[in-house]
């Protein structure tokens, strides 16, 4: 794990889980997801004033779900489709505890303002 700062602590990709389904297959579905990931987390720690890896983690997995588990999604479906992923978000992000129903709607639009558009 690598410190930045006093308030953001992250690790690498090689760390993550999901390291050899996206980097090591080429996947072309997860085409940009580094950056997707990247932004989102940075995002979403701005968005509810925490600074905490589940965040991250949270992002990783709603983007796995998204991509892996729902078969056939790409990053473009994200920005053609951005409700659908916004959800998946929001549901990871509560089940990691990061957020709570009231925060679902604000969270939703700032992911959403945050996504290229189509």
């Amino acid at each position: 794990m690598q410190k930045i700062g006093s308030v953001i602590s992250t690790t690498t990709v090689e760390d993550h889980k999901y390291h050899e389904y996206i980097v090591r297959n080429k996947d072309p579905k997860a085409r940009g997801y580094h950056i997707l990931h990247g932004v989102l987390a940075v995002l979403l720690a701005n968005h509810t004033g925490k600074a905490s890896e589940e965040i991250g983690w949270a992002v990783g997995d709603a983007i796995y779900e998204y991509l892996v588990n729902r078969g056939g999604k790409t990053i473009e479906d994200i920005q053609k489709n951005p409700d659908e992923f916004e959800k998946t978000v929001v549901e990871k992000l509560k089940s990691y505890e990061i957020i709570n129903d009231t925060m679902a709607r604000s969270t939703k639009k700032a992911i959403k303002d945050v996504l290229p558009p189509p």
